[in-house]
């Protein structure tokens, strides 16, 4: 049994229009891989910041530190100095 030339056209334009939908959903999920790689780049180079900016809130903190352990102990010196004047200021 021959297929007749209507029927051939109306698969034909069938599979056309169905190569069509599926080239068209490629493209699409090609465009959203691309955006999806973009906001990862993204994200990855705003983590590398958040790290760089934790890193240098961390040293700065550990200054901070440093320069009131050395103050608390330069206030104990000078009060351990004060009372020692005073202590001879009382004496004479």
């Amino acid at each position: 049994m021959a297929v007749s030339e209507p029927v051939l056209g109306i698969k034909f334009n069938s599979l056309t229009k169905e190569r069509d939908q599926l080239q068209t959903g490629y493209t699409n999920l090609t465009i959203e891989r691309d955006q999806l790689h973009i906001s990862y780049t993204n994200l990855t180079i705003e983590r590398d910041q958040l790290q760089t900016s934790y890193t240098n809130l961390t040293i700065e903190r550990d200054q901070l530190q440093t320069s009131y352990t050395n103050l608390t102990i330069e206030r104990n010196q000078f009060h351990t100095q004060r009372d020692t004047l005073q202590r001879r200021f009382s004496e004479l």
